[in-house]
């Protein structure tokens, strides 16, 4: 019966929360910029995203799996090349399932909400959804295009928004270590292929060694 009533706590908690946030992300109003309709016509999708706009958030985040909409803060507090960098993250949120992982999470933790250790990986499963999404951004952009983008994380951690455990957010996780790990990804790159090159060739070695040892019995 406890467990049972935790279980029934956590999840209506979390899922009341959602429902409440959605009500009001209801209320939101499609973007009208040439840029956005641009965007969408050049991202050909299964699952089309909405972008909409409201004044009831500080930072973009996106929420629905079925019908995803990206949701902007309201009065074109985001232009330019930022829009760009906010639209491209949010998508790749959508491309990777991770509004059904987040809902998975939350059902992982309302069954087991009484181990410590689920909640840890709530945070790290959280932690590494955005470094991600950092990381598939910006795979295959200049040292540049890395900079201007740590800029905009930097402006938008100024103004997050509220805590939704079901929606993908751009700036929600704590932005010292997403540009702590942004900036050693090609430092990281290099040394995963220099221990993969050695590894390759300890094993080589060591299998070059056995055949000679199977063949001369030494």
């Amino acid at each position: 019966i406890l467990w049972l009533a935790g279980a029934a706590a956590i999840a209506g908690a979390v899922i009341g929360s959602h429902l409440i946030k959605r009500r009001e992300y209801r209320m939101a109003l499609p973007v009208r910029d040439i840029y956005v309709e641009q965007w969408k016509k050049s991202h050909s999708l299964k699952r089309k995203p909405e972008v909409r706009e409201s004044d009831r958030i500080s930072s973009p985040l996106t929420y629905g799996l079925v019908r995803p909409v990206i949701l902007l803060p309201a009065h074109g507090k985001i232009s330019g090349r930022s829009l760009g960098f906010v639209l491209e993250h949010e998508l790749i949120h959508i491309r990777h399932l991770d509004i059904l992982l987040k809902w998975i999470l939350v059902l992982i933790c309302s069954v087991y909400w009484y181990n410590p250790l689920i909640w840890v990986m709530y945070v790290f499963v959280n932690r590494d959804i955005e470094l991600a999404c950092d990381e598939a951004l910006l795979r295959h952009h200049t040292p540049g295009y890395r900079k201007a983008y740590l800029e905009i994380l930097i402006d938008l951690e100024e103004r997050k928004a509220q805590r939704d455990f079901l929606c993908g957010s751009f700036s929600k996780y704590p932005i010292e270590e997403r540009i702590r790990v942004m900036m050693k990804t090609e430092k990281g790159k290099l040394r995963g292929i220099l221990v993969s090159a050695f590894i390759v060739c300890a094993i080589a070695l060591l299998n070059i060694g056995t055949a000679v040892k199977a063949e001369t019995g030494y």
